[in-house]
């Protein structure tokens, strides 16, 4: 089983954010030569390296967990192919694991940098949904991130 092309459409944008991670550097040049490309190369960095990878993990979190569970139930160790599978869905696990909490706790920490338009540019897809006055706020993410982690682990593993 092969935990890359079982993500389907989301393989696509494993694919092309690397290529945008290496044409980044472009527009920097650019910015230099050309005034009006300053201003893009900002929200650029800030779409680029902040606002894409974390709502790719939140609206793809749930897809991401049922295929590294699905991949470890059904994959083996045996061969050099199906070996790095495996490793890669229990890197992805580890990482799907630690991301709500290293979230949860950079919000928490700069929750007095969320007035600073720059920082919300940056980070409003982290701060999605939440009402900022409010710290028992901050928890649902955790609560609703670890349902989607333990929902299909139940599912998969106990469904005999």
């Amino acid at each position: 089983m092969w935990f890359i092309p079982n993500l389907g459409s989301v393989t696509v944008l494993l694919i092309f954010y690397p290529i945008l991670l290496i044409l980044y550097p472009l527009t920097k040049k650019l910015s230099k030569k050309i005034a009006s490309c300053h201003k893009n190369k900002r929200a650029i960095r800030g779409q680029l390296f902040y606002q894409m990878p974390l709502g790719f993990v939140k609206g793809n979190y749930i897809v991401l967990v049922i295929c590294a569970f699905l991949n470890l139930l059904y994959g083996t160790w045996g061969n050099g192919t199906s070996t790095f599978n495996q490793t890669i869905a229990c890197i992805t696990l580890i990482f799907l694991a630690v991301f709500p909490i290293s979230i949860q706790k950079f919000l928490l920490n700069r929750r007095a940098d969320l007035k600073k338009q720059s920082f919300r540019r940056q980070f409003s897809v982290a701060y999605e949904d939440l009402i900022e006055k409010d710290k028992k706020f901050f928890a649902y993410p955790l609560v609703f991130y670890y349902r989607r982690l333990i929902l299909p682990f139940v599912i998969l593993y106990f469904n005999k």
